[in-house]
């Protein structure tokens, strides 16, 4: 289902508005009025993006009628992809004949709109956080996730290591965790916020060795950005809560890590499939 806000501004601008950096609306416009003539005077429409390759489209006729139609355009530019788009719209027209509201006619099945594929993603990078006391700890990160319909919900899953210094004591450890981001997709962006249960494991060495076991959770902001060869760049920043706060002695040394602490992460990774537009 469209946006109901971006539909009443389609109603109070009139003609063409679109959401998608895919195609001008403003030459969509001039070329279904070309095409189409005054009967495209009596259609209001909205574009939204439902992929990179593709816009879904809201029609409204001045007498009630309603229309939605998906199209994957192929047009390497805006200029090309907006006239591909008018041309197909200006057969929706052409083809659809207006009937009074008072008129009878039969009942039609609801359209169902067209299901957009699912695309996963995995990505490695690097992952820092810090706190007061300001203990940092570092580490190598693989992710992976899921989008898939309107790309509102994205499950997580997060595999990395945790390395700390300090003199003597050295402080190493796996974190595995699995979460859900919420946001909404922009263009080639996607933008959320996630929240991520980790459990994780640490090894303290100095003169001798210990093992510990706890959890931490991040909640972070969450920005993505996908190029049409499937490249994917992605970066993260918030807090860390952790429960509880882990403390390493050493002989001489000692590691405190606070219950909050600041994270941040940086992965760049590919689209599973890869997604290639022509």
């Amino acid at each position: 289902m469209l946006s109901i806000a971006g539909f009443a501004l389609a109603l109070l601008c009139g003609g063409v508005t679109s959401r998608s950096g895919a195609v001008d609306p403003i030459a969509v416009d001039d070329a279904l009025a070309v095409r189409a003539g005054p009967r495209a005077d009596a259609w209001t429409i909205l574009i939204e993006p439902a992929d990179d390759a593709t816009v879904r489209v809201q029609l409204r006729h001045a007498g009630g009628d309603e229309l939605i139609r998906t199209y994957v355009l192929v047009g390497t530019t805006v200029e090309e992809r907006s006239r591909e788009l008018a041309a197909a719209l200006a057969l929706v027209l052409e083809q659809h004949q207006a009937v009074p509201r008072d008129a009878t006619r039969p009942a039609s099945a609801p359209e169902v709109p067209a299901r957009i594929a699912p695309v996963g993603w995995i990505a490695a990078g690097g992952r820092v956080a810090a706190g007061r006391p300001a203990d940092p700890d570092f580490g190598a990160s693989l992710r992976g996730g899921l989008l898939w319909g309107r790309r509102i919900l994205q499950p997580v899953a997060q595999l990395g290591s945790s390395h700390a210094r300090r003199g003597s004591l050295r402080l190493d450890g796996v974190r595995l965790g699995v979460g859900l981001a919420v946001g909404s997709p922009w263009q080639r962006w996607w933008f959320g916020g996630a929240v991520v249960p980790q459990l994780v494991w640490l090894r303290a060495r100095d003169r001798a060795s210990d093992d510990a076991f706890g959890s931490a959770t991040e909640l972070t902001a969450m920005a993505q950005w996908r190029s049409t060869s499937g490249l994917l760049l992605a970066a993260r920043a918030g807090a860390e809560v952790a429960a509880p706060p882990l403390r390493a002695i050493g002989k001489s040394d000692h590691l405190r890590f606070a219950p909050v602490r600041f994270v941040a992460g940086l992965e760049i990774g590919i689209q599973l499939p890869i997604v290639r537009h022509r």
